[in-house]
């Protein structure tokens, strides 16, 4: 009498689940490559939303002293932001001399970072 195997060996179920493993750890490490890349773009953006903030406010303020805001810091650009600068975010302070432009460090989450510059204007 021929017996008829039933169901899965031993060892084709540890095959399948050292598989799934494997697959399961090369996806989380791909996860989080992928939420760090878009960490560092969404820095970036802020960063470059921030020198264009910087550029429009400078205009504003030549033409009309009381329009925008006063710079004297890299932080205060912050200001400029219709929301203000988002949870999670740090300028690193420096001083801005009138009518003079800096390069400031925009700290993100993540240890991102994002340059951009700051005109002073009283």
């Amino acid at each position: 009498m021929d017996k008829k195997q039933t169901g899965f060996s031993l060892i084709e179920l540890l095959t399948v689940l050292i598989v799934l493993t494997v697959l399961g750890a090369i996806s989380v490490i791909k996860y989080k490559d992928l939420m760090l890349d878009n960490q560092i773009k969404a820095t970036t953006l802020l960063g470059k939303n921030l020198s264009e903030a910087n550029t429009k406010n400078y205009t504003e303020r030549k033409k009309k002293s009381s329009a925008g805001v006063a710079i004297y810091n890299c932080t205060d650009l912050a200001k400029t932001l219709p929301k203000g600068l988002e949870a999670g975010y740090l300028i690193t302070a420096g001083s801005v001399a009138i009518d003079k432009t800096i390069h400031c460090q925009l700290q993100g989450p993540k240890a991102t970072k994002a340059d951009f510059t700051a005109t002073g204007i009283r």
